[in-house]
């Protein structure tokens, strides 16, 4: 697992051109920029619910300060749930409007949760650049080396460099059956043809999360609209509060006991998750930061596939390249 201050000193580098190429500025913006993004979150959230007060309950008047302590941390850590207003309060049994909360005492798990998954492809594509054939991050680095060397030192370097890549182009072109092949095999012996392949499958990866994504927060807030950041936006614009549209409430009721004497006493109270009013920004932050993330991940895998696919493309990048 990466620590905070790695993927700081990462971010760092790449920011300042230090990256290794063997990525580009989507790939970045998903396992460097939202990593950080989420691991931050979580940081936040995390400090509110254990150092803060994420929750305050209205307790009966006859309660202790101790008993106020209590039930407030009982009800923080026991699902609340939200309850039509204009309806009389049952009982427990009785409730089939209620809407049960269980989701705010995980959100620093989950923001940590969505990090790990999306700096998961890259950690896919570090462990398969030992599969191409060729040591892809030597290549760069001497390439890059390269471009700021003069003279008898560039030359020579240049032409090292080439002497190796055809090398591993000569030794995976025998082993093929076809050298025109669009989606040659796997293996040590495809070469920078296997590196290509392996690198359209990371950005699939990094689709496949970020949709998926969508989805997990769909589920976290109980809501059954794919699209609830745009509903949301207009709740705002029209003025309706966050506890009418039932997304993020932030005035829950709670059920608890309280036992003395050998008699028990069934008592509800009201709370107010105070934690909500940050979840619910975060949230809303995040589902626009994915859609914003997912359109540039499905732009950048329409561009590579079709470099990929046509040889009129593969040609034009070389040659911009060596321009």
């Amino acid at each position: 697992m990466f620590g905070i201050p790695d993927l700081i000193t990462k971010a760092i580098d790449n920011l300042s051109g230090q990256s290794t190429g063997l990525d580009d500025a989507v790939d970045r913006l998903n396992y460097l920029i939202t990593t950080f993004i989420l691991a931050c979150f979580a940081i936040i959230i995390g400090t509110k619910q254990h150092f803060g007060q994420p929750i305050q309950c209205m307790t009966p008047p006859e309660f202790q300060s101790g008993w106020n302590e209590y039930v407030e941390d009982y009800c923080f850590i026991q699902n609340t749930f939200v309850f039509p207003q204009d309806v009389p309060l049952m009982r427990p049994e009785r409730r089939p409007n209620a809407l049960y909360l269980s989701y705010y005492q995980w959100v620093p798990f989950i923001f940590l949760a969505q990090a790990l998954l999306f700096y998961f492809p890259n950690f896919i594509w570090q462990a398969l650049q030992t599969q191409t054939g060729m040591d892809l991050q030597t290549v760069v680095a001497e390439a890059k080396r390269l471009r700021t060397a003069f003279g008898k030192d560039r030359q020579e370097g240049t032409v090292s460099l080439m002497a190796y890549i055809e090398d591993c182009l000569r030794c995976g072109s025998r082993r093929s059956k076809t050298n025109d092949a669009v989606w040659p095999r796997f293996g040590r012996s495809s070469g920078t043809s296997s590196a290509s392949v392996m690198y359209l499958f990371i950005k699939l990866c990094y689709l496949t999360n970020v949709v998926v994504q969508f989805f997990l927060i769909n589920q976290i807030i109980g809501s059954n609209h794919a699209f609830w950041g745009w509903e949301m936006l207009g709740d705002v614009y029209k003025g309706r509060t966050t506890v009418d549209s039932g997304w993020f409430p932030r005035v829950t009721l709670c059920d608890f006991v309280k036992r003395e004497n050998g008699n028990t006493h069934n008592h509800t109270v009201q709370c107010v998750l105070m934690v909500n009013m940050m979840n619910e920004k975060l949230f809303l932050f995040l589902w626009f930061w994915f859609l914003f993330v997912a359109l540039c991940v499905l732009l950048s895998l329409v561009y590579l596939f079709a470099t990929l696919v046509s040889s009129y493309f593969r040609e034009r990048r070389v040659l911009q390249y060596l321009s």
